[in-house]
């Protein structure tokens, strides 16, 4: 019996080939879905090995080892103040939250916006922020971001986020001790 890990990479390498054939016949429609689909099972990946990390602490936790904070259901909330820049090239940069190493250069994350539309993106080394543009500009456009404005991104879990104007009443912390909660 096949394990999750090698479906996964049986999937991978199969899309790869389906690529491939799709980019010979200048498919580009096929070609995207397809490496949405590729970027989907890369998320997974990355879900499954956190998952496997949580369960082997959850094992040293049988063992009468105190469980870590970030293992007992709480997740990562990162307020990010929007400049003019990123505005006008459609950036959400993370710097201060990589910084502080609540967020890792290369982390994937499958974020949902308030309209319910999902997209799948990473976090890039260059500047410190999220590869995807298109959707991070519409995100502005259709929540009135401007310059000066802060966004929260909550982690809801592993690998998933939402991402939203923060509220009146919400604002973001100042150089906070909190690990999970970061400005």
């Amino acid at each position: 019996m096949k394990t999750i890990d090698q479906e996964i990479e049986e999937l991978l390498t199969e899309l790869q080939s389906l690529i491939a054939q799709a980019a010979k016949k200048a498919d580009f429609g096929l070609t995207a879905k397809l490496s949405q689909n590729a970027k989907e099972l890369e998320v997974m990946k990355g879900q499954i090995k956190d998952i496997k990390a949580r369960l082997g602490i959850l094992k040293k936790n049988l063992s009468g080892n105190p469980m870590p904070e970030a293992s007992t259901g709480k997740f990562r909330k990162l307020f990010c103040e929007v400049t003019g820049g990123c505005v006008r090239q459609n950036l959400l940069t993370l710097t201060r939250q990589i910084q502080r190493g609540v967020i890792k250069v290369g982390e994937t994350m499958e974020i949902e916006l308030p309209d319910g539309k999902r997209f799948i993106t990473d976090v890039v080394e260059k500047g410190n922020k999220l590869r995807e543009r298109g959707e991070i500009a519409r995100f502005y456009r259709e929540n009135h971001i401007i310059e000066g404005s802060y966004v929260v991104l909550e982690e809801i879990s592993l690998g998933k986020w939402l991402l939203r104007r923060t509220r009146p009443d919400e604002p973001p912390p100042r150089e906070s001790g909190n690990k999970y909660v970061n400005f």
